[in-house]
């Protein structure tokens, strides 16, 4: 295990992909935190805006999957996986390898890509309205929810075995969730939903990676210093990991 994770690893370092995919969401992080503390509509939510830096996490889950379904899809086309079953390694230490090997590079390219975006938010606000308590706790949701968004990607990568389908099956998959919990998350946020259909909202929002990500995002998750654990993302995460390595196991490579 020790052995495919460290070439992984490796692989990941040199991939054009990776650093592609961190360059992105650096600019991409850096361009909507200077919108937003630009825009005169969000003069009045002082507080979201003076920590808005650190939680601006709004493309995490679309990026994780374009790196996590084209790497899976590369290592299946050029082989990769088949040889390394050939060679005695067994497959659910290959998938755990590679669950493990993409939920670290896209936490990694966030954490990068935060680090920049945090010299942009002390020019503009100065030092963040947040205590390290929560900081650490939110920084864990995230990682939860960009583990969430890999394991479903890669489920669907293995059932494709093919990068273009794979890939293109998971950006799909992500993009729809983004918007439909995006709806969710304003409608709550607004107040636009009560009784039933709010207590529903809010579980598909919780069950969701993009959702969560996004709760995150508007400080919701500590309503009354109360925080919400990521439990129902973190059944998400392992539901979609036991399907991924049982079809794994199972499945005949191609």
């Amino acid at each position: 295990m020790s052995k495919l994770l460290s070439s992984e690893f490796i692989r990941v370092l040199k991939s054009r992909l990776f650093w592609f995919c961190t360059g992105f969401l650096i600019l991409f992080l850096c361009l909507n935190t200077i919108y937003v503390y630009s825009n005169p509509a969000f003069a009045d939510i002082h507080k979201l805006l003076r920590n808005f830096y650190l939680y601006n996490n709004i493309c995490i889950a679309l990026v994780s999957s374009v790196f996590t379904g084209m790497f899976i899809g590369t290592e299946y086309d050029e082989c990769t996986i088949r040889n390394k079953i050939l060679i005695g390694h067994s497959r659910l230490n290959v998938y755990a390898s590679y669950l493990v090997t993409c939920i670290t590079a896209c936490f990694s390219m966030y954490c990068i890509a935060l680090c920049i975006e945090f010299l942009f938010g002390l020019f503009i606000t100065g030092f963040p309205d947040t205590t390290l308590i929560r900081l650490l706790f939110d920084f864990f949701c995230i990682l939860c929810a960009i583990s969430a968004v890999v394991s479903i990607v890669l489920f669907l990568a293995v059932l494709c075995q093919k990068k273009a389908s794979g890939s293109t099956c998971g950006i799909l998959l992500m993009l729809i969730m983004q918007i439909w919990t995006e709806s969710m998350v304003f409608s709550l946020s607004y107040e636009e939903v009560e009784g039933a259909q709010k207590a529903r909202y809010i579980f598909l929002v919780h069950l969701f990676p993009t959702g969560y990500l996004s709760e995150i995002l508007t400080g919701n998750l500590w309503l009354e210093n109360s925080p919400s654990l990521p439990v129902w993302v973190l059944i998400t995460f392992a539901v979609s990991s036991l399907l991924g390595a049982f079809v794994f196991c199972k499945k005949d490579l191609k």
